[in-house]
């Protein structure tokens, strides 16, 4: 019975359509989000089928697949990873260092994005350890939206979200990000409210379909409303 409660609570959770809910208004935090910010939304997209396992790079462990610094300034710059950097600033750093796609180059509003990652696993955990119910996941493409028509308020709700486990080792080992489900959802939340709120509803996801395709299903579903897509991937 005490399981079946907190199944009820999450259900109740996932379907509160309030903008304090992630699935309708994204907010980005140190604690528990994170950016893609390398290889492409699309690269990231096309490789999520389920048992997939990308490696968060992380420039502090020195025996990672990475080139070495081509000289002693860029050691310098380097060095900065206990000092926070702007999103631009952390990609230039260290996207030069990237070998293979199978390394994802992680951003978060914290001077340690690792940091971030690794809230997201634990509480992953714990979720699951409740309830049994993974709740990380990878969100592809956000709809940028306002509640209505010349209202300067403007919120981002995911598209598509895929499932995924974050396995964290020893302060050594890099983190894995696992695929863990081959389906991709369609924001389930955020469609809800468009059906009650705007009459619309957003467009089914097709096997095969590419980030691109699907961006312009949703793009013509909402044309009259002036809103717009965002190519951004985010873990959280």
């Amino acid at each position: 019975m005490a399981d079946q409660k907190k199944l009820d609570r999450w259900a109740d959770k996932l379907l509160d359509t309030g903008k304090r809910n992630n699935l309708i208004s994204f907010k980005d935090t140190k604690a528990s989000t994170a950016e893609i910010l390398h290889p492409s939304c699309e690269s990231v997209f096309s490789k999520c089928s389920v048992g997939h396992i990308f490696e968060v790079f992380d420039p502090k462990i020195p025996d990672m697949e990475a080139e070495e610094p081509d000289g002693p300034e860029e050691v310098v710059a380097n060095s900065k990873t206990d000092k926070k950097l702007s999103k631009d600033e952390y990609k230039a750093n260290y996207i030069s260092r990237l070998r293979s796609d199978k390394y994802l180059l992680v951003y978060a509003q914290t001077p340690n994005p690792m940091t971030a990652v690794k809230n997201i696993a634990k509480k992953d955990q714990e979720m699951q350890d409740e309830t049994g119910i993974n709740v990380a996941y990878l969100a592809f493409g956000f709809l940028k939206w306002n509640e209505k028509e010349g209202s300067e308020v403007f919120y981002k709700a995911p598209l598509l979200l895929v499932h995924v486990n974050v396995i964290t080792g020893s302060i050594l080992d890099p983190i894995k990000i696992e695929v863990s489900d081959d389906d991709v959802i369609v924001n389930p939340t955020f469609d809800y409210l468009l059906q009650a709120e705007y009459g619309l509803s957003l467009p089914e996801f097709e096997d095969g379909d590419s980030l691109a395709a699907y961006y312009s299903k949703v793009s013509y579903t909402v044309r009259r409303m002036g809103w717009d897509i965002l190519d951004e991937c985010k873990l959280g």
